[in-house]
Formats: structure tokens, C-alpha cells, sequence
């Protein structure tokens, strides 16, 4: 990846994963969107990523605590935030300890505390 800031949004929902790009690169981030676990292995291993977006309950199989600790296997540093608008897939990512959990429907302003660190 060429660029500073390159952030991975992992989500099965096309239009949460657009926007979410589109508010990272209006902040001056790259961003690659995948719509699954299998995707988001592969396009982390053949990039460098700072961010990880991850829905927790994604629709092919996958669980997105499953791949933060797949990704954090390949990079232990990563940061991985996870995304949500489930309750219990929220209570689930907290009690992961793998990263803080954004609730949907999010605010740009969100996104951007979520970049700050």
C-alpha cells in the first residue's frame, strides 16, 4: 500500500463498508473494503494496515473476533475496532479485549477519535 494511513474495513453490509471508506478518506486515510473473513485475511496479508474496521457478526461464516485474532497473529500491533448493532455482538467484542467497539449507526466524529491514537 502506498500512503501514511491505510485502514482495512471489513463488513458484509456494501453500504456501511462504502461510507465508512468514504469518511476514511475524507480524513486523509487510504482505506481497502472487503465483505468477509476470507477477504480480509487475504487483503491484510498483502498490505499494511494502522486500522482494521470489523463488523463482529459478519454473514459468510466468519466472526469478526475470529479475524482480529487471526490478524493480530500475522501483526501483533494492529488496531483492530470492531463494528456493531447488535447488544450482544457488542458485549461479545468487549469481552474479546482485541479493540474498542464502534456502535451502528456511527457519526463521523466517531471515526475520527477512533483515528486520533
Amino acid at each position: 500500500m502506498i500512503g501514511k494511513f491505510c485502514a482495512l474495513v471489513v463488513d458484509d453490509y456494501r453500504d456501511v463498508s462504502c461510507i465508512l471508506a468514504r469518511i476514511l478518506r475524507a480524513q486523509g486515510w487510504q482505506a481497502t473494503v472487503v465483505h468477509g473473513g476470507h477477504g480480509a485475511l487475504l487483503a491484510f496479508a498483502a498490505g499494511r494496515y494502522q486500522r482494521v474496521f470489523c463488523d463482529v457478526c459478519l454473514g459468510d461464516g466468519w466472526d469478526g473476533i475470529q479475524v482480529a485474532r487471526k490478524l493480530r497473529e500475522a501483526e501483533p500491533g494492529v488496531k483492530v475496532v470492531f463494528m456493531t448493532g447488535s447488544p450482544d455482538c457488542a458485549d461479545r467484542a468487549r469481552a474479546s479485549g482485541l479493540g474498542p467497539v464502534l456502535s451502528k449507526p456511527f457519526a463521523v466524529e466517531d471515526i475520527e477519535d477512533l483515528l486520533c491514537d
